[in-house]
C-alpha cells in the first residue's frame, strides 16, 4: 500500500473474512422488467455480516413509472421517478460503505466521487458514508423505433458518514439509449450529465458509458 493511505485503508492490509446473509422483499406491479412504462416497483433489503467485521446495512427503494404520450407508432413517452435510502449499522470496512457518483447514483459525478474523504494528510481519499439517500426522475422518450431512445435527466442525492445530510448533490442532463438487435434488450447508454450542486471535494465527470440494465 502507498504509505499515505487513510488509517481506514491501511488497516485491511491483507486478507479479510467476512460472511453475509442478505433477505430482499420486492413488489413489482411494472409492465416489463427491464423497460417499464407503467406501475411501480419496491425493493426492500436487510444484510447482516460477520467475520473480521460486525455490520448490518438495511436498504430501500421505491420507483415509479407513468406513460406520459403514445404516439402514432405506439411509441410511449414515460416518465420515471425513484428514491432510495440505504444505512449501515456497526462499523463497516472501507470497500462495503456506501460511495456516491456515476450511472444508477448521480451522473454528472465520477464514480466513487461523492462521499466522505480521508482528512489531510492523507490525500484526500474516498473512504465511503454509512449513510445514502437519492433521488431522481427521468423523461424517456422513443427517437428511431424502439432500438434508439433519448432520455432527459435529474439525479440528486448524497453520501454520508451518519445518518445526516451536510452537502446535497444535484445534476441535470440527456442522454441515448440504443439497443442493438443482435443483442437481444440489452442497452448501451450514453449519458452527458452536469453537476448544479456539490461540494468543493467532489469529482465530476461529463459523460457515463454503460453496456446492460442499472437496476
Amino acid at each position: 500500500l502507498d504509505p499515505n493511505v487513510p488509517p481506514g485503508v491501511s488497516q485491511l492490509e491483507g486478507s479479510t473474512q467476512l460472511v453475509g446473509i442478505k433477505g430482499t422483499l420486492v413488489r413489482d406491479r411494472t409492465d416489463s422488467r427491464w423497460t417499464p412504462s407503467t406501475g411501480d416497483r419496491i425493493r426492500v433489503s436487510y444484510e447482516q455480516v460477520v467475520g473480521d467485521w460486525t455490520f448490518g446495512r438495511a436498504f430501500a427503494e421505491y420507483r415509479r413509472y407513468y406513460p406520459v404520450y403514445v404516439d402514432a407508432f405506439d411509441r410511449k413517452h414515460v416518465l420515471a421517478g425513484r428514491v432510495s435510502v440505504g444505512h449501515i449499522f456497526g462499523d463497516a470496512p472501507v470497500f462495503e460503505r456506501f460511495y456516491g457518483g456515476g450511472t444508477g447514483s448521480i451522473r454528472g459525478f465520477r464514480y466513487r466521487g461523492i462521499g466522505p474523504r480521508a482528512a489531510p494528510p492523507f490525500d484526500n481519499d474516498p473512504v465511503g458514508g454509512d449513510f445514502e439517500v437519492l433521488a431522481g426522475a427521468e423523461y424517456n422518450f422513443p427517437i428511431v423505433t424502439e432500438q434508439l431512445r433519448g432520455v432527459i435527466f435529474l439525479d440528486t442525492g448524497t453520501v454520508e458518514r451518519d445518518f445526516e445530510i451536510t452537502t446535497y448533490r444535484a445534476s441535470i442532463g440527456a442522454g441515448l439509449r440504443w439497443v442493438v438487435p443482435i443483442l437481444g434488450p440489452v442497452p448501451m447508454s450514453l449519458d452527458f450529465g452536469i453537476p448544479i450542486s456539490k461540494d468543493e471535494d467532489d469529482e465530476t465527470q461529463l459523460v457515463s458509458f454503460t453496456f446492460g440494465w442499472t437496476l
